[in-house]
């Protein structure tokens, strides 16, 4: 395993294992739109959006700067991140 899956999976073994799974685990891989909503939808249940009660915990969202700062982004994929 690479050293940033570790990373993250110290945080949220979750994302850790979606970012493994489309990525290869390669840390130069550059994030997609389409790896955005396969890492980050699973942690936003429709009917939690539906209530408002979606909520990403402390460590999933430590988790998620971890692989912004140590990752690229593909065109559009910040936007898809962002939205």
């Amino acid at each position: 395993m690479s050293a940033l899956y570790d990373q993250v999976a110290a945080l949220d073994k979750g994302i850790a294992d979606r970012w493994k799974a489309r990525t290869r685990d390669n840390p130069g891989h550059k994030l997609t739109p389409g790896d955005i909503d396969a890492i980050v939808s699973p942690m936003l249940k429709k009917s939690d959006l539906q209530r408002g009660a979606a909520r990403i915990t402390e460590k999933q969202a430590e988790a998620i700067v971890a692989l912004v700062r140590a990752t690229n982004f593909d065109k559009g994929g910040v936007d898809r991140l962002h939205h």
